[in-house]
């Protein structure tokens, strides 16, 4: 009794809708909830604190029920109130078909268990060893088919009734449909938990880890609903998601993209970070700088060769101070542009590009381009 007034408090009281309702589909336990300030999580303790395992599930529990109260909405259509009824009524011709096959498994065992009852008559009593051997044949029979007589009464007590709507309640039903959600925020939370439970008898949650929760919603009648959410993750590091955004982030610096290209790369493909909406700048350099993963000017810095000359070595080579060679770039001396992939000026290594930056520093030419040759390079 206790126990059952506590669980009618819990259900008017707090903000979680789905309390009793959600159940951990890894144990199989009903899930509590836990309430800190103004948020609230769907939690799995039944290991820990039966058998001093790791406890299964943490779930947040305002997107789970967002998601849910976006179901019912989506049940309460006129599609889904004939897919109940179809359902229904396969459920009704399914246990009828059930109560006909014990009801002909009692008929054989009825036959089997009087012919053994005759074969036990017939026998000569003096013949005690046949006669034993018979009874028994003959007690088990009965037994047999005492059991198929209580199966065939147990179906025939809990047989599923077809569910038929009335036009008019169909009506009601698709009003409510398209009024439900613009008034349900008016709606108290005593309120809203009674209307979901008219329809909603149990929701099973599971979360991999990568955070994608999967959440199978059970409804009055015998529709089932499966619906994915990504959830927020304390952390990927060294998962199998990681390592494949990782490998990616290394392909897209390697072609040259910055973080924010890489970023919107990343967005565009279906990736997602374990915590947010979406990959940002800041994450995606996050994540290159724990995993070392350089972008093209990092790379120099690091001593990887480029496929052209720095600025650096190319003056260098023609034995001039940098500046120079900034100021000729500046002032159009020098057409070249930077390098899509290291982001800084290169030159070709080929030994015309240095002749012909010998030529302009001696003011045999005035002006030298590497834009044809660089691409071609």
């Amino acid at each position: 009794m206790a126990e059952r007034l506590t669980r009618k408090r819990a259900i008017r009281q707090g903000a979680a809708l789905l309390t009793g309702l959600v159940r951990c589909a890894v144990c199989g336990h009903t899930l509590q909830v836990a309430y800190k300030d103004r948020r609230f999580q769907y939690n799995c303790h039944t290991a820990q604190t039966k058998y001093a395992k790791p406890s299964c599930q943490y779930l947040p529990g305002r997107p789970i029920d967002a998601a849910v109260v976006q179901e019912f909405f989506r049940v309460l259509q006129p599609a889904e109130i004939d897919a109940l009824e179809r359902v229904s009524a396969e459920q009704a011709a399914r246990h009828g078909e059930l109560v006909q096959q014990l009801a002909q498994e009692v008929q054989r065992l009825e036959y089997a268990a009087k012919r053994a009852e005759r074969q036990y008559d017939s026998v000569d009593p003096e013949n005690r060893l046949i006669a034993g051997t018979l009874e028994k044949k003959w007690e088990d029979a009965l037994a047999e088919l005492e059991q198929a007589r209580a199966r065939l009464n147990e179906a025939q007590l809990r047989s599923p009734q077809p569910v038929a709507i009335p036009a008019e309640l169909r009506a009601a039903f698709a009003d409510v449909g398209r009024r439900l959600p613009e008034v349900w925020p008016e709606l108290s939370i005593e309120a809203q938990k009674k209307l979901l439970r008219t329809l909603v008898t149990g929701v099973n949650l599971r979360r991999d880890a990568n955070g994608i929760l999967q959440v199978r919603i059970a409804w009055r009648g015998g529709l089932v609903s499966e619906l994915q959410l990504r959830l927020p993750v304390h952390s990927l590091r060294y998962s199998e998601r990681e390592q494949a955004v990782v490998a990616r982030i290394r392909e897209l610096a390697d072609a040259g993209k910055n973080d924010e290209g890489i970023a919107r790369e990343l967005n565009r493909e279906g990736f997602f970070p374990c915590r947010g909406a979406c990959f940002t700048r800041q994450i995606v350099l996050k994540l290159r700088c724990r995993h070392h993963v350089y972008l093209g000017l990092g790379k120099l810095r690091r001593g990887q060769r480029p496929p052209g000359y720095t600025i650096r070595e190319m003056a260098a080579l023609i034995r001039i101070d940098p500046s120079w060679v900034y100021r000729g770039i500046g002032a159009g001396r020098i057409d070249i542009e930077k390098d899509e992939k290291y982001g800084v000026y290169l030159f070709p290594r080929t030994r015309a590009a240095v002749q012909s930056m010998k030529q302009l520093k001696q003011n045999q030419v005035l002006q030298v381009s590497f834009r044809k040759e660089h691409s071609d390079g």
